[in-house]
């Protein structure tokens, strides 16, 4: 018993010593300052594989290779010259794209005089003249004529005392679209439009056949067929415009700062439809067949097509209106540019723009 506890005791003890001794020596302050790995120790006399010898790879230098340049003959000819082209020659159609710069876009032409002065005089003494007397004929009815809302669409009219008309529509920059020719007065003393080029058609405003429409000490130039349109600007106070780059119609250059008074010399079927006073009614409701009715008809001054403003309870929203069909006391009328299923039952109808005392308005239309 005693020999076997020695023999186990001896073997433990041995085998501490052997665990002190190694941490010990891996401890060691050597061990810390070597950068090799220590190679272990076999145990039991198991020995360990010996270790793979490591690769030497041996860099083979690359040769240098030189470029070989080829020996390029010197150049001796010379590039081929332009061809001279003398002045007034055409340039032939396959150097024309190379050689001949772009061609300028000429300035449009004027009939009025180009200096500022001058141009200023001669306005002055073609606005002098009274309007009735202007249009008695060609010479006197001489000047420009303008229109536009000062951004995308402004339109002028020259007429020279020789009979030539020149008109011009231009954008904010550049002239987009121009017409020149011939005027002369029919029996009714209208100026009709002779243009050198045929036209299709006319921008608003102008027209082959304007009638000259005097109002005050103002001469405008209103196309034939839409003196209505005329008529409705002036019932809604959009007429007299009091800036020359405001307006939907001809007005004589310096006119829009002359006073008017009375009506405007139209013909009669027209005349009669101007408003001495603001009409003003209310949305009754829709009849059977779902128009909207306003109660106010031809006995209060309403015409067919004539365009009128609605308003909101408190004049903040408005719409347009134009009226489809006349009755003696009430009227029906269309919405124009509305939102879908509007209601303006109850909303004021007034025959202005804007009626006396409504506060600042946003359009009911952009909602």
């Amino acid at each position: 018993m005693r020999q076997t506890f020695r023999r186990i005791w001896c073997g433990k003890a041995a085998r501490c010593i052997a665990v002190s001794l190694a941490v010990a020596v891996l401890c060691s302050p050597g061990m810390a300052e070597q950068t090799e790995p220590q190679k272990l120790v076999p145990i039991r006399g198991v020995p360990f594989p010996s270790p793979t010898p490591s690769l030497q790879v041996q860099a083979t230098p690359v040769p240098q290779v030189q470029p070989a340049f080829v020996q390029q003959p010197p150049l001796t000819q010379q590039a081929p010259a332009l061809p001279t082209v003398a002045a007034g020659t055409p340039v032939p159609s396959e150097t024309a794209g190379s050689l001949q710069p772009p061609a300028a876009t000429p300035q449009s032409a004027t009939l009025l005089p180009q200096d500022l002065a001058a141009r200023q005089a001669a306005a002055l003494a073609a606005s002098v003249v009274p309007p009735a007397r202007a249009s008695a004929d060609i010479t006197t009815l001489a000047g420009e004529y303008s229109y536009g809302n000062g951004f995308n669409i402004n339109c002028t009219l020259e007429i020279s005392t020789d009979g030539r008309f020149l008109y011009k529509r231009c954008d904010c920059e550049d002239v987009v679209d121009q017409s020149t020719g011939r005027i002369k007065l029919d029996d009714q003393g209208n100026v009709v439009l002779e243009p050198v080029q045929p036209r299709a058609s006319w921008p608003r405003g102008t027209a082959p056949v304007l009638i000259p429409v005097s109002w005050g000490q103002r001469l405008y130039l209103v196309p034939q067929d839409d003196v209505l349109g005329f008529v409705n600007q002036v019932n809604r106070g959009q007429e007299p415009v009091s800036r020359g780059s405001m307006g939907s119609y001809y007005l004589r250059e310096g006119d829009w700062d002359r006073p008017t008074t009375g009506l405007p010399t139209l013909p009669e079927e027209w005349k009669s439809r101007i408003l001495e006073d603001a009409v003003e009614g209310v949305v009754a409701g829709k009849d059977p067949s779902g128009r909207w009715i306003i109660n106010r008809g031809k006995e209060h001054g309403i015409y067919d097509q004539m365009e009128l403003t609605a308003w909101s309870p408190g004049g903040r929203r408005f719409l347009n209106l134009r009226v489809t069909e006349t009755g003696t006391e009430t009227s029906a009328v269309e919405v124009l540019s509305a939102p879908p299923n509007v209601s303006v039952q109850g909303w004021t109808v007034s025959s202005r723009m804007t009626p006396p005392g409504a506060a600042p308005a946003e359009s009911a239309s952009t909602e």
